[in-house]
């Protein structure tokens, strides 16, 4: 009872949508380590299913490869190769902190699909520079817009990301995504960390 939720504290000063739109079209981006955990080949899948049904996509998984995990990075390309995607995905290393901002920029949707519980701050980041988050994880459901939030199997996915493609639905959610990204914010976390060490 004594739990105090916090903004995950992005400095948006850094994650910032460029005045110059260079988003590609159709494009999603997964940002983070390469790992089990992240559910990278869910989202593989997901783009199978959408380039069999004709769906205009592309998908590039960035991030570091641990050590633990290279048989699993070795099963997500071996899959790649195995169902002809490699036109449709691709597999970028990790880049400086000071980089990701522009990386975001290019992309229209980052697809975050870590376990419920945790609190993926490349949502955020994403969000801070534009770009439509979205994730499987339930824990967001009262901060993200409904659209941005969906069930973890591949079909409800699939579904989600068509829906997102759509132009005129990414600028109905830009708004809100905006005020998401300030609520969880370096500035918005520093404010409440003030007020809070006020009641010591």
């Amino acid at each position: 009872k004594k739990t105090i939720i916090m903004p995950v504290g992005v400095d948006t000063g850094i994650f910032v949508t460029n005045p110059i739109p260079s988003r590609k079209k159709y494009s999603i981006c997964m940002v983070g380590r390469i790992s089990p955990v992240k559910h990278i080949d869910i989202g593989l899948q997901v783009v199978k299913e959408l380039v069999d049904s004709g769906v205009q996509v592309s998908l590039s998984v960035i991030g570091p490869v641990p050590e633990i995990d290279t048989q699993y990075f070795e099963n997500l390309k071996k899959y790649t190769d195995q169902n002809s995607l490699n036109s449709f995905i691709s597999f970028l290393p990790a880049v400086q902190y000071s980089e990701l901002s522009s990386v975001y920029n290019e992309y229209q949707i980052c697809l975050n699909l870590t376990d419920t519980g945790s609190f993926d701050k490349t949502i955020v980041e994403a969000a801070a520079c534009g770009v439509i988050p979205f994730t499987t994880n339930k824990s967001m459901e009262e901060l993200l817009p409904e659209d941005c939030v969906v069930k973890g199997n591949v079909e409800s996915i699939k579904n989600g990301i068509k829906k997102l493609l759509d132009d005129h639905v990414r600028l109905r959610l830009e708004k809100d995504l905006e005020s998401f990204a300030k609520s969880q914010s370096l500035e918005a976390l520093l404010s409440k960390l003030l007020v809070e060490l006020g009641k010591i």
